[in-house]
């Protein structure tokens, strides 16, 4: 029916009934805390179930009633004005800030952390920008099956997983099962991807970077009896020798390799006072020229650096992890942890003792013996472990 009301009184009747159905949305959300999966949860859930189901029935109800009734009124709502793919994009910026925000940097003028704290902020912080970046990738399947088939279907056919990422779509997509979407489109991802990224793993000093440095060719990285690398370095091809380092507050700061210690060793950032994030180091290597990237991250039991946790939240982004552990100590927990966390990711891993020209070779068979049987007996993994030295001969 024509409306018989002015536009002034459309629009009061229409806030009245929108700010209605707001607060009936907040009842909602309410009765929804029982099932809640918030880590701070607001409300207490002390509704019995049959309650909770009567209330949905009765909001639904009187919000079918308004609506009728307004139609009858004359008096229609617009159609929605704000999308819900941008209002979620825009708040998960925020989120983001908010996670970037608990590295310790943030937590200067509030006293001393200390140094393990310091390190336990930072991998969580990067393991939750990971989750993130799970999420936004989730967003950016937008309606999404037929899109992520045809990205599957024009994967190169020397792409041998392609059949049985065609079998996983389409399991994915008749079962309706969304949670396996974003993992499944990381795949597709890395089908997609000429890179090939192996990461280098192991204790400090146990000679990760002298490792790439010798594979590159170069003096790259800094090396030193101290804590060196203090955050992952990739090591990608570029036309033109430099770097770029992420700043937690955002910005990004290029430069020459000459000022790469600046940002990436332990000597240079003590405790990582400028907040890199992470450092991409460019090189018109012939070794990188194919797609494939290095990754050099901060030694285990390192105090001074970002340690265990910011290490080990790298390693859902690799293709292949190596795990250095030096010939003159004794395997140690953290590179149990290591191999153990790269097994269970489904990431191929190569055990190498390092520095195993100091060690003669009688005692040298011993020590891989005996890592070996480290690795079997606390991880029940059979592992082979090479001895590497990346001095001549």
């Amino acid at each position: 029916m024509e409306s018989s009301f002015n536009q002034a009184e459309r629009r009061r009747l229409l806030a009245s009934a929108r700010h209605a159905d707001k607060l009936l949305g907040e009842i909602e959300q309410i009765l929804r805390n029982a099932d809640s999966k918030a880590a701070f949860p607001r409300y207490r859930p002390d509704l019995a179930p049959h309650q909770t189901r009567l209330l949905e029935g009765e909001i639904a109800r009187l919000r079918s009633h308004l609506s009728r009734a307004l139609g009858a009124l004359g008096v229609r709502q617009d159609y929605p004005q704000f999308s819900a793919l941008e209002a979620i994009r825009a708040t998960l910026a925020f989120v983001r800030v908010a996670v970037q925000e608990m590295a310790p940097e943030y937590l200067r003028g509030y006293g001393a952390v200390p140094e393990a704290a310091s390190a336990a902020l930072r991998g969580l912080s990067a393991e939750l920008e990971g989750i993130l970046n799970s999420i936004e990738r989730s967003l950016a399947l937008g309606g999404g099956a037929a899109d992520l088939e045809a990205r599957i279907d024009r994967l190169d056919p020397a792409v041998e997983e392609r059949p049985l990422l065609r079998a996983l779509e389409r399991a994915v997509s008749e079962g309706d099962l969304t949670e396996f979407r974003a993992p499944l489109l990381h795949l597709v991802e890395r089908a997609e991807s000429r890179q090939f990224e192996i990461a280098v793993f192991g204790r400090v000093t146990s000679g990760k970077s002298s490792l790439l440095n010798a594979i590159l060719g170069a003096e790259i990285l800094p090396v030193g009896i101290n804590p060196m690398t203090t955050v992952p370095v990739r090591l990608v091809y570029g036309e033109h020798s430099g770097f770029e380092a992420a700043l937690s507050g955002g910005s990004i700061v290029e430069g020459d390799l000459g000022r790469l210690e600046e940002y990436a060793s332990e000597e240079r950032n003590p405790d990582n006072q400028l907040g890199v994030v992470r450092v991409v180091v460019r090189l018109p290597s012939p070794r990188l020229a194919s797609g494939l990237v290095f990754v050099d991250t901060p030694g285990f039991g390192a105090a001074a650096t970002a340690g265990v946790a910011e290490t080990l939240s790298y390693l859902p982004r690799c293709d292949l992890g190596i795990v250095l552990v030096s010939a003159v100590t004794p395997i140690a927990e953290e590179d149990l942890t290591a191999i153990e966390s790269l097994a269970h990711a489904a990431i191929p891993t190569v055990v190498v003792l390092s520095k195993a020209d100091l060690v003669p070779p009688e005692d040298l068979e011993k020590a891989l013996a005996y890592t070996r049987m480290q690795i079997a007996a606390r991880l029940g993994l059979a592992v082979d472990v090479a001895p590497l030295s990346t001095r001549p001969g």
